[in-house]
């Protein structure tokens, strides 16, 4: 495992910029997942919608208007509105020196991997410590 391609996920569960938050919502639930790549109709990455930003937005409407009335809103309120910019997109011969340098250095969520664009993978936190498992198993041998 030397590059990013060595490591991403392939198979990128995304939203679009129009979804709402009960849709985003609803995916992080199904799926079990934290950070959810978000795309524009034509298929461009557009940002990241996090759990953080999801938790700070139910938060502040509960606080706001009640708990009673989060699913209205959260039903209104499009995943574009809060979700996160993406900042540097990875390649796939980027070498994960570099990938976990940026992630430690920026603390993002996840890396995205992209080609023309279009998001083809994403790395996480997780992924760099399956990767350390492999090596720390290999040099237990």
């Amino acid at each position: 495992m030397r590059i990013v391609a060595d490591l991403m996920t392939r198979d990128v569960i995304t939203l679009f910029e129009d979804n709402t938050l009960s849709d985003a919502r609803a995916v992080m639930k199904q799926k079990g997942i934290r950070h959810i790549p978000v795309i524009a109709r034509n298929g461009e990455l557009v940002g990241v919608l996090t759990q953080r930003a999801m938790l700070t937005v139910a938060l502040n409407i509960a606080d706001q208007i009640g708990l009673k009335r989060l699913e209205r809103v959260e039903a209104e309120k499009l995943v574009s509105e809060i979700m996160e910019p993406v900042g540097r997109c990875f390649k796939e011969d980027d070498t994960l020196v570099d990938a976990v340098d940026h992630l430690l250095t920026h603390k993002t969520a996840i890396l995205c991997v992209t080609r023309d664009k279009e998001i083809i993978g994403i790395v996480s936190p997780v992924d760099f410590m399956r990767c350390a498992l492999f090596y720390l198993k290999q040099a237990s041998i």
